[in-house]
């Protein structure tokens, strides 16, 4: 294991424990298991060398149990990064890395609400270069959003934008949007 990826357990335990000593069962798990690190940055699907926009098995049936549930006011944007932070943090990470958390940020609007960033980017990629391409449409227009739920797809916009596989995406669903659609009425014969 390269040095650089070692937790650096007394960082760890000032941000997690404001400098307070953490008991000793916390600093030996974080120790013993440094080394099962989880993948923070969303792994793209591909298909013959070119983006895969559709969604997967799981982003269908997470789809149908949110249309199912009742509908949330969004989280404040301190508790979503709060939350977040201490995500990347059980999972042996930094919380200053950005993409990182932003990657645990959950989704606080739509379909998928609940998801965090990164799944929503390996699953549903198409849906989220979908969004960011509305968002961009939104601000010429002005949004009714609430603060809440502006600063989150603000986020969202954010963390797809870090990759350039979310800017592919968000460039395909652009041309797409603007490619002339095919007519769906009949001309009538005379």
């Amino acid at each position: 294991m390269i040095q650089s990826d070692l937790v650096d357990l007394p960082r760890i335990l000032r941000v997690f424990n404001d400098g307070r000593l953490l008991n000793l069962e916390v600093f030996w798990f974080i120790s013993k298991y440094n080394h099962l690190k989880v993948q923070m940055e969303p792994l793209f699907r591909k298909a013959d060398g070119r983006l895969n926009l559709t969604d997967t098995s799981a982003a269908f049936k997470v789809k149908e149990e949110n249309c199912r549930s009742p509908w949330s006011r969004a989280t404040s944007p301190e508790k979503v990064l709060s939350s977040a932070s201490s995500a990347v943090l059980h999972d042996g990470r930094y919380p200053d890395n950005k993409v990182h958390v932003l990657g645990q940020y959950e989704l606080q609007f739509g379909v998928f609400r609940g998801q965090v960033f990164k799944w929503v980017a390996e699953n549903v990629l198409g849906y989220a270069g979908f969004l960011v391409a509305a968002m961009d449409k939104d601000t010429a227009s002005g949004s009714r959003d609430s603060k809440n739920h502006n600063a989150n797809k603000l986020s969202f916009k954010e963390y797809i934008e870090l990759f350039p596989e979310g800017t592919e995406a968000i460039k395909l669903k652009i041309v797409k949007d603007k490619s002339p659609q095919p007519s769906t009425s009949k001309k009538l014969s005379s």
